[in-house]
């Protein structure tokens, strides 16, 4: 059962551009028939180039669809901390989507908060208190969680410990198909992300891949973490083998799901006349 506590306690599909995924109508429509949430990116680092990708709108879109038939909706954003000079705004995007109905925001934060200050030592930890902080100043009790790489040994600069003083979940990356592992490797992937993160004392809430993997490597995957809530990256690249071996009942729903995509679009067409 989901932790009601938790947003983050349940499974999701990850989505980029809604379009990909044959609208919000549609990527709605799927994360309700195979009995899971979304998450929606919100924006990509500063919110003023927004007006170039339309991450906001197309959230708008999907929350408020979602919000009708009783989905879930996270939100996402790509955060490079202060390599722009951007920390603070990227830090009130994030309030924001909380603001505007997400039921929780995923910060997904890479490579750049691994980087090094001028002094040479590492600033990623003191970037991770002011971005944390900021959004709390704003939204006390706001639900965060970070998305980092599937382990932490290779990434020793990787602020992990000051993301989790300030997140409630931690939703590791277990991109197999990225790490170029065989689906006979994915249950080694997933034990090395548990032995880097359990210390951190988080419930871990793996991301699963869809881009460039097999029905092997999703299947592994799901053997590996057992019944615990993870999340697939990403719904714009999902296959109907993908969904199927994802989400076994997703099979016995397709014929649905195809003739409702049928008639959107037909109601569509018309509307264009």
């Amino acid at each position: 059962m989901p932790d009601t506590e938790n947003p983050f306690a349940r499974d999701y599909l990850w989505v980029l551009r809604v379009q990909n995924c044959g609208g919000a109508d549609i990527a709605v429509m799927i994360a309700k028939l195979v009995g899971a949430g979304l998450i929606v990116k919100w924006h990509d680092g500063d919110p003023a180039d927004d007006i170039k990708y339309g991450f906001k709108e197309q959230f708008r879109a999907v929350l408020k669809e979602a919000q009708r038939v009783g989905v879930p909706v996270l939100a996402w954003g790509y955060c490079y901390g202060d390599k722009y000079g951007n920390l603070l705004k990227e830090a009130d995007a994030a309030a924001e989507s909380l603001l505007e109905g997400a039921a929780g925001y995923v910060i997904d934060a890479e490579s750049e908060w691994e980087a090094l200050g001028p002094s040479g030592k590492p600033v990623g930890g003191e970037w991770a208190k002011r971005f944390l902080d900021r959004i709390f100043s704003r939204v006390p009790g706001a639900k965060l969680a970070y998305c980092p790489f599937w382990n932490t040994r290779w990434h020793l600069r990787y602020p992990a410990r000051e993301f989790s003083a300030g997140c409630i979940a931690v939703m590791p990356q277990v991109y197999y198909a990225l790490a170029k592992r065989s689906p006979e490797r994915v249950a080694e992937m997933w034990a090395v992300t548990r032995q880097d993160y359990e210390p951190l004392g988080l419930p871990i809430y793996p991301v699963g891949e869809f881009p460039g993997a097999t029905v092997e490597h999703i299947r592994a995957f799901l053997d590996a973490i057992g019944d615990r809530p993870h999340s697939w990256w990403l719904l714009d690249k999902a296959t109907a083998e993908f969904l199927n071996a994802a989400f076994p009942k997703y099979e016995q729903l397709r014929a649905e799901v195809n003739m409702l995509r049928a008639r959107l679009e037909q109601i569509r067409a018309l509307a264009t006349l």
